[in-house]
């Protein structure tokens, strides 16, 4: 090919981005969203809240929250947002630097990492082993940003909400308090139902693939005596298998829908344990409420000797 010819391809290739770009524009003036959320349970939140359309979750289940690089769509269709709502500086803490519109955490003290033993920080190897001077009961200043799977924690995130959501709408103000304290009671209900519902669980001890359950578990009486994070094409090391192979008894595996389960069976067969999987991105719910039953239901039907 000619240089000519390159030219006029580069051309080319420019124009149809920037008509892409301009049909976007167009397309998206329509649906404007008020309050986007980085991930589904806090767009699920805020719905519940403001009120549905008024949502809706930038990371789609199966990506990272963590890792996650807005692209020129989504600059686009938020470009209008009143404000992005994320769930902490430790998990999806980008989004404290979203151009388009104000960003608010919902869990804005979750700003430290998870130390798991011996293997380092969150993040920093595919297994981390809770034993030890720093396991993980020892992380004083840690505060658990997975606020979303735990009724008790999401009570605990109202008050702030409500004073954001009325701040951006003070001609709301009525409906947003009326509306607080009505997702308050039924947070509390379902705690009580998780109380009852999960009593033969307590005092068994758990595996987790990843830290999003500890603080529900731990609540319950059930011990976490692991927190295994595998990272996609890595696999554990020698030394990680040898300190999870020690953790005997194990009675259950956590595993999360959006990780690859092949860690999860090896752990399971060695152990003797049972896989218990779960969806904390909601993928398949419809609603807040029916994110917390589906979770609420699989470990109340988890049966252990």
């Amino acid at each position: 090919m000619n240089q000519s010819s390159l030219h006029l391809t580069d051309k080319l290739t420019s124009a149809a981005v920037v008509l892409s770009v301009l049909l976007l524009v167009q397309c998206q003036d329509s649906r404007s969203i008020p309050y986007p959320a980085t991930i589904r349970p806090v767009s699920f939140l805020i719905e519940r809240v403001a009120g549905s359309r008024m949502s809706e979750a930038m990371v789609h289940p199966g990506r990272n929250p963590e890792t996650y690089d807005p692209s020129v769509a989504d600059l686009m269709l938020y470009r209008d947002c009143r404000a992005l709502f994320f769930v902490a500086p430790a998990l999806d803490g980008w989004a404290a630097n979203f151009q388009e519109c104000p960003s608010y955490a919902i869990v804005p003290e979750a700003i430290g990492v998870h130390h798991h033993g011996a293997h380092g920080a969150h993040g920093n190897s595919p297994g981390k082993v809770k034993g030890g001077e720093n396991g993980i009961s020892g992380s004083r200043n840690y505060v658990d940003p997975h606020f979303w799977t735990d009724p008790h924690r999401i009570e605990q995130a109202l008050p702030r909400l409500q004073d954001l959501l009325i701040s951006m709408e003070p001609g709301s103000a009525i409906r947003i308090r009326s509306e607080i304290r009505i997702l308050a009671e039924q947070m509390r209900s379902l705690e009580e139902e998780a109380a009852r519902r999960l009593v033969h669980l307590r005092g068994k001890r758990a595996v987790l693939m990843h830290p999003t359950y500890e603080s529900f578990l731990a609540e319950h009486g059930i011990e976490v005596v692991a927190i295994v994070e595998p990272v996609p094409g890595k696999e554990l090391s020698v030394k990680d298998w040898r300190n999870l192979l020690t953790l005997k008894p194990v009675d259950f595996i956590v595993h999360e829908k959006q990780l690859p389960i092949r860690q999860s069976r090896i752990l399971a067969r060695e152990l003797d344990a049972t896989i218990v999987e779960l969806d904390p991105m909601g993928s398949s719910a419809r609603n807040l409420t029916e994110l917390l039953r589906n979770q609420l239901d699989a470990f109340a039907d988890l049966r252990v000797d």
